[in-house]
């Protein structure tokens, strides 16, 4: 079988481009011979930079946020690279309708990621083609069953299977000296951007420190600068809390794990609108697997990864007092904290990347099958 693969920026700080990583590498070891479309300068992994047959492409992510541009600048080395496969996985919607206007003579099984997939983010010519390609489609593949929903709320969909995303537990506990847990510290993972509702957490952490003087909240992700994170600025001065809560950007691999093991709690007060939304919840999952119980949200990509009372706690969206009892109860109590992470490590080998591409090549083995009936 040989089939195609499209995808952005090729980066584990990323979930979009650990996920596409990740499930490369586990098809090229499951022996499928892979032909990868993604920005060359924009991949992190040198196997997969250094494939043989890997045809670079513009970024939407850095370089073509313009669908339009994006679509005439690709199309042309997506023809090419797609030319004698047996199919073609997008694993990223912009990239969609410049594949909806190859040949339809090819197979296309599409990813269902995030809020992209929505037809109403998208101005009337870029909708009518995402549509038109996802109508097409051989298969779709959503990371989880409320990204399936919500794409389904705009648009019925044909054959889809939910394929959740993985991770890779040996990955977060490398053989070197890692950090004690600590007793007090609550970390959120994640760009700094309103549909992570860090203005939610932060808000509940207030509530915390009130009961909990020596907690700290320590923020990880790229930071945006702008009204929001001023708005974030501004909070976290008028309550009082310049001492205990830090955004310290973006960081390592390695450092990000560190926190991971030390924290008390990871918390990703994501929210849904009409127009955004998570689609999983990978930081909740990589917290897992270094032991970590966490907090996340109904209604949301979380919804996937963590099941409340074994690996971590939901809560309402836009909740303060419900995040901040949750916040408060894992740092009241040591053993129920424990608990969770070691249920969130049982969570994590559930969830492995291993499995996740297992379950695209079984996708992937259908479809041929049913072009070749």
């Amino acid at each position: 079988m040989k089939v195609c693969l499209v995808a952005d920026a090729l980066q584990p700080s990323t979930g979009w481009g650990r996920y596409a990583a990740e499930i490369t590498r586990g098809l090229i070891n499951a022996g499928v011979e892979c032909v990868i479309a993604s920005p060359r300068k924009y991949c992190d992994y040198p196997e997969l930079t250094e494939h043989p047959n890997h045809h670079d492409i513009r970024s939407f992510m850095y370089e073509d946020r313009h669908y339009a541009k994006l679509l005439c600048r690709n199309i042309r080395a997506l023809k090419r690279a797609s030319a004698g496969c047996d199919l073609v996985h997008c694993f990223v919607e912009p990239y969609l309708p410049a594949l909806g206007l190859l040949p339809g003579r090819t197979p296309l099984v599409a990813s269902l990621v995030g809020s992209y997939s929505l037809l109403n983010v998208h101005p009337p010519p870029e909708r009518f083609l995402l549509r038109r390609t996802l109508r097409r489609a051989a298969h779709l593949v959503p990371i989880s069953a409320y990204t399936e929903q919500r794409v389904t709320e705009h648009l019925p969909l044909g054959e889809t299977s939910v394929i959740p995303l993985g991770v890779c537990v040996e990955d977060f506990w490398p053989h070197r000296q890692l950090p004690a847990r600590e007793r007090k510290c609550v970390l959120s993972v994640g760009m700094v951007k309103p549909r992570k509702g860090l203005h939610v957490s932060i808000r509940a952490f207030a509530r915390v420190i009130k009961r909990h003087p020596s907690a700290r909240y320590l923020i990880i992700g790229q930071i945006i600068r702008g009204p929001y994170f001023d708005r974030l600025k501004r909070l976290v001065a008028d309550l009082d809390l310049e001492t205990s809560v830090e955004f310290l950007g973006e960081v390592g691999e390695d450092e990000k794990i560190d926190w991971y093991h030390r924290c008390t709690v990871m918390v990703a007060h994501f929210l849904s609108d009409e127009r955004a939304f998570d689609g999983f919840g990978l930081v909740h999952l990589e917290a897992n697997a270094c032991g970590a119980p966490v907090i996340g949200t109904f209604d949301s990509g979380a919804e996937e990864p963590v099941i409340p009372g074994e690996n971590g706690i939901l809560v309402k969206q836009h909740d303060v007092a419900a995040t901040a009892e949750a916040m408060d109860r894992l740092l009241s109590d040591p053993d129920q904290a424990r608990a969770l992470g070691e249920g969130g490590r049982r969570r994590a080998r559930q969830l492995t990347w291993e499995n996740t591409a297992r379950g695209m090549l079984d996708v992937f083995r259908r479809v041929v099958d049913e072009k070749r009936d």
